[in-house]
């Protein structure tokens, strides 16, 4: 019964919030697994602030088998438990079954298959970042308790099962040492122009960041209620610049405002 409250809590915390497009197109100078460089047959493009790369190499590399449906143009990576789909200039993709939304779809340049990085790499359970121009992966630490692992697919699952889905193209849900914190990342296409619209709009900015504020106390109360007490991070990933946050709620504070820079 918790669970499902908090479902609907943040049903309705999340009303309001649509993404928008912006154009982007460059190159990325490339992906880095766990310290070294992967070696690719193409060059790695950003599109709309997504990284995409060519679908064997570094899916492949991660430990994935990549099976091709030519009749469909459908790319489908296995890594144990997860999977991951896509199809080429769809936007509708699927994480272990599920239906999501995509600010980039896979798409054909030059010949070859490109998919979008972040998208596939976290469905199969790696951990993403940027710096200066380059994608760091990272094998996720292996340290997490079982049963608390298992909390945090369960949380994600009460998210996916949510109409957050249908106001944030894409969420990731992770945990982190350093913080001791659960961390939910919200990105999408857009939403660098749609924050700063709100900032223009400060009434209307304020009531998005109580919002925000609302959903890391909620995760703080979810997961002590199932016995661990966690910090909780909620943030606003730049769709222009995916290394830097717009917003950073800690614990239900403002950790970091864009808006006050």
């Amino acid at each position: 019964m918790k669970k499902i409250l908090f479902a609907m809590t943040l049903v309705f915390a999340l009303l309001g919030f649509s993404p928008t497009v912006v154009e982007a197109n460059t190159l990325s100078k490339g992906v880095i697994l766990d310290g070294e460089q992967i070696s690719m047959d193409g060059t790695p493009i950003i599109e709309n602030g997504r990284t995409l790369v060519p679908v064997r190499g570094v899916l492949e590399a991660i430990g994935a088998t990549v099976d091709w449906n030519q009749a469909t143009k459908t790319a489908t990576a296995h890594l144990g438990e997860f999977s991951a789909s896509v199809t080429v200039d769809k936007y509708t993709a699927y994480v272990d079954g599920y239906a999501v939304n995509l600010d980039v779809p896979a798409k054909i340049v030059n010949g070859r298959t490109m998919v979008p990085l972040r998208f596939m790499a976290e469905a199969l359970g790696y951990d993403v970042s940027y710096k200066d121009g380059w994608v760091y992966l990272d094998t996720p630490s292996t340290d997490l308790d079982p049963e608390f692992a298992a909390e945090l697919e369960d949380f994600e699952s009460i998210l996916k099962d949510s109409p957050v889905k249908d106001y944030f193209e894409s969420f990731s849900i992770a945990y982190s040492d350093e913080e001791g914190a659960v961390v939910l990342s919200f990105e999408g296409d857009g939403t660098n122009k749609k924050v700063h619209e709100m900032i223009n709009k400060p009434d209307e900015w304020a009531y998005y960041i109580e919002y925000m504020e609302m959903i890391s106390m909620e995760m703080v109360m979810y997961f002590k209620q199932l016995g661990y007490e966690v910090n909780s991070i909620v943030e606003v990933i730049d769709d222009e610049n995916p290394e830097y946050v717009l917003l950073k709620v800690f614990n239900g504070l403002v950790d970091y405002d864009i808006a006050t820079e």
